[in-house]
């Protein structure tokens, strides 16, 4: 049985993407991973000059390449600059501040961190989002708003996360199977609130995993999630069995989801809010482990 190679050349694959048929190799999988992320950055208009980028580290793989990516992006760039931001919940280790602020210092960058103590400037409103955060996400996974008002505090006009497309496919049918509206949640230019970019929203999140395992060989990942939530456990089980047989899944529900999105912001306000984010729970360990298939 003859061996595979590259669809678009005769080098060994590292990937098989199954929504698109692809066999890609580590150089052409590198190319086919940043130009659809640099798309969906041109597509939202997300990246002006005089911008200020706070990156939220969530203490996962994906966040870790998510800094990486946009320093290969707009490191170099002097109009331009971004620092990073995390959260230090001091949940018996399940999140390493100190890991975050390593990877951000060893690019160069400063990282802030915060808790959810420090709720200086933020409204009562917004501080129970340490307890109530994004759709989609656990009830202690990310207090978005907390985030956003420290990343505005230092100067920062648009702040980007991690959300891949796992996690926005996710968020919007536990939002459809709990009965509850879709979440708008990504901000487009010229809004009053702070710009949320998320560049790997429409990138899988095992993806997102091997591209930074591919820039970074032998990458431990900087911490894990250390709360399950049972309902989206049982979602997230749904989705992937599902997506298993039909692989076009979870781009259709994140289309899904930027219409309603679309749709109700328009007839409530007259401008365009785009799809929801979710974090996920993406690292090297579910990469490598997702060619199983569901059991």
């Amino acid at each position: 049985m003859p061996s595979l190679s590259c669809d678009r050349c005769s080098e060994t694959p590292v990937l098989f993407q199954r929504y698109s048929g692809r066999h890609l190799c580590a150089d052409h999988f590198l190319r086919d991973f940043e130009s659809r992320a640099k798309r969906t950055i041109r597509e939202h208009g997300w990246l002006l000059p005089g911008n200020t980028i706070a990156v939220a580290l969530s203490g996962k793989t994906t966040g870790t390449a998510l800094l990486h990516f946009l320093h290969d992006l707009v490191g170099r760039r002097k109009d331009i600059r971004f620092f990073a931001i995390t959260l230090d919940e001091d949940m018996g280790g399940f999140r390493d501040c100190r890991g975050a602020t390593r990877i951000a210092e060893s690019l160069g960058y400063r990282c802030i961190t915060t808790t959810c103590e420090d709720t200086s400037g933020i409204s009562e409103t917004d501080r129970s989002d340490c307890t109530d955060p994004a759709p989609g996400s656990s009830r202690q996974e990310r207090p978005v708003r907390l985030l956003e008002t420290v990343a505005k505090r230092n100067g920062a006009d648009i702040i980007a996360w991690d959300s891949t497309l796992d996690d926005c496919a996710r968020a919007i049918l536990a939002q459809i199977l709990q009965g509850k509206p879709v979440p708008c949640s990504i901000r487009g230019p010229g809004e009053k609130q702070i710009i949320r970019m998320m560049p790997f929203m429409s990138i899988p999140g095992r993806e997102v995993a091997l591209y930074i395992h591919l820039k970074i060989r032998g990458l431990d990942p900087i911490g894990r999630t250390h709360e399950h939530d049972l309902f989206l456990d049982d979602v997230n089980i749904l989705l992937e069995r599902y997506a298993w047989n039909h692989p076009a899944a979870k781009f259709a529900l994140a289309r899904l989801g930027e219409e309603l999105s679309s749709d109700k912001d328009h007839n409530l306000k007259g401008d365009q809010v785009n799809r929801c984010d979710s974090p996920g729970n993406t690292d090297l360990n579910s990469f490598r482990s997702d060619d199983k298939g569901p059991s």
